[in-house]
């Protein structure tokens, strides 16, 4: 996957190691990094993920000390090893994770880009049990070591759309995404 750094900022060692796992995975795609939604309500991405297959997925990256097994609450604080979990940002990190796609959604239609389903995952970095990607809320949550397995299944919902690199690139001001779309699956 070709990994496309979006804004010079500071990216913490989880960022950094969820982008390394996908630059060196062999899924099709291209992932865009530290990525602003733009506008007063601008939020910054972690990772936008758009995949050969159609997928478009916002990736928000935690790291957690803590160790045990993660219960993921729709409806409240996240535990692991049966205590409230902490992560930069409060304890349930897929609220976080929601609105950052609902802001990428809001930006391709604000920019007249019918946005494919824009799906979201919180990937967590740290000694927690979880056994494979599980569903929370209408997102997903996974081990940073599975993020490669849960965005090379088979989407829920797709779109792929000759020229959707474009609106993408155009909309995000990211030039690199067409030039890395136009050869899927290229290495860098």
């Amino acid at each position: 996957m070709r990994v496309i750094e979006c804004a010079d900022a500071p990216v913490s060692s989880s960022e950094s190691a969820a982008q390394a796992i996908l630059r060196n995975s062999q899924v099709s795609g291209v992932a865009m990094t530290n990525l602003l939604t733009g506008g007063s309500d601008s939020r910054e991405i972690d990772l936008l993920v758009y995949t050969e297959s159609g997928r478009l997925i916002v990736v928000e990256v935690k790291a957690t000390g803590q160790s045990g097994q993660l219960l993921a609450l729709s409806n409240g604080p996240w535990q692991i090893g049966g205590q409230r979990a902490y992560f930069w940002g409060g304890s349930q990190p897929h609220r976080q994770a929601r609105a950052n796609a609902g802001q990428v959604a809001k930006r391709l239609r604000k920019n007249r880009v019918s946005p494919p389903w824009v799906e979201w995952i919180v990937a967590i970095d740290g000694p927690i049990q979880l056994s494979e990607p599980t569903k929370v809320d209408n997102g997903w949550v996974c081990r940073i070591d599975q993020l490669v397995s849960f965005i090379e299944r088979s989407p829920e919902k797709s779109f792929r759309s000759p020229g959707f690199e474009g609106e993408l690139s155009r909309v995000f001001g990211v030039p690199q995404v067409t030039e890395s779309l136009s050869h899927l699956g290229a290495p860098p």
